[in-house]
C-alpha cells in the first residue's frame, strides 16, 4: 500500500509540475500576444504618417505657389488654441483618412 500511495504522491507532483509549466507557458502567450497587437498599433501609426507626409509632399511638388500657400493659417484651430496652417490641416486630414481606409474607428484621437 505504501508504494501505491509513493506513486500517487510522485504522480501528484509530476502533475503539478506540469500545470505550473502550462500556466507559465499561458502567461507568456498571453504577453506575446498584446505585445504583438502593440506592434500592429505602431504599424497602422506608422502607416498613417506616411500617408500623411506623402499628401504634403506631393502637394509641394504640384506648384512653387504651393509652398507660400502651406504656410496659410486656416480657421480651425490646435488645442494649444493657435491656429493650423493649411500644411497642418492637409496633414491631418491624409492620417485620418488612411486610418479610416486600415479601419480604425477614430483616426483623429491617435494624433497631438
Amino acid at each position: 500500500m505504501s508504494d501505491l500511495i509513493m506513486q500517487a504522491a510522485l504522480s501528484r507532483r509530476r502533475l503539478e509540475a506540469e500545470q505550473d509549466i502550462t500556466r507559465q507557458w499561458m502567461e507568456r502567450s498571453q504577453n506575446q500576444e498584446k505585445a504583438i497587437l502593440e506592434l500592429q498599433k505602431e504599424v497602422l501609426f506608422q502607416k498613417m504618417i506616411v500617408a500623411a507626409v506623402v499628401a504634403q509632399r506631393d502637394f509641394l511638388r504640384e506648384s512653387p505657389d504651393h509652398i507660400e500657400m502651406s504656410r496659410n493659417l486656416t480657421d480651425e484651430f490646435k488645442k494649444d488654441g493657435t491656429q493650423k496652417t493649411f500644411f497642418r490641416r492637409l496633414f491631418e486630414r491624409a492620417f485620418d483618412k488612411k486610418g479610416r481606409e486600415l479601419g480604425v474607428v477614430n483616426p483623429e484621437t491617435w494624433r497631438d
